[in-house]
């Protein structure tokens, strides 16, 4: 009996594992859990660097792009106020047209009297031949006023 005791006892200190083991395996885990923690603190490091750099280049695109609108508000309000002298000019020669318009519609009336009465009328006009010979001559000279202002209505309406 004493044979099967000391088996027994020798059988179950092979079993049970050591006491002095635990401690290694809990410093084994700590250890490991450690290097985890500093690969995972070097990742985040490298992570936060990275966005530091991508928050730096979207603080100079945000920059560029004020810059950009405030020079594109200048351009607007100077072709605004552009716009603004440019709609006087229009008022101002749109008057000017309708002026104009109603004193060509006088000489125009005159001319076509004056061209449907023959050259050969002109000359029996009732009075001397000087006056005839004047009257031919506002023809002429009016004929080439109208010219002179179709020309220039025209350049005005090209303009507008």
């Amino acid at each position: 009996m004493n044979k099967w005791l000391v088996l027994s006892f020798v059988a179950l200190s092979f079993s049970a594992p050591p006491l002095y083991a635990a401690p290694r395996d809990e410093l084994s885990q700590t250890q490991s859990e450690l290097r985890q923690a500093r690969s995972r603190q070097t990742d985040l490091s490298d992570q936060n660097r990275k966005l530091e750099g991508e928050l730096g280049d979207l603080q100079e695109q945000l920059v560029k792009l004020a810059a950009a609108i405030q020079k594109s508000e200048r351009a607007l309000s100077k072709a605004e106020a552009t716009l603004a002298v440019l709609d006087d000019e229009l008022g101002q020669k749109r008057a000017a047209l309708e002026k104009n318009q109603a004193r060509l519609q006088q000489l125009l009336q005159a001319v076509i009297r004056l061209s449907r009465m023959p050259p050969e009328a002109m000359v029996m006009m009732p009075g001397d031949s000087e006056a005839a010979i004047k009257a031919a001559r506002a023809l002429k000279m009016t004929s080439a006023s109208i010219k002179e202002e179709v020309e220039s209505i025209s350049f005005q309406v090209a303009e507008l």
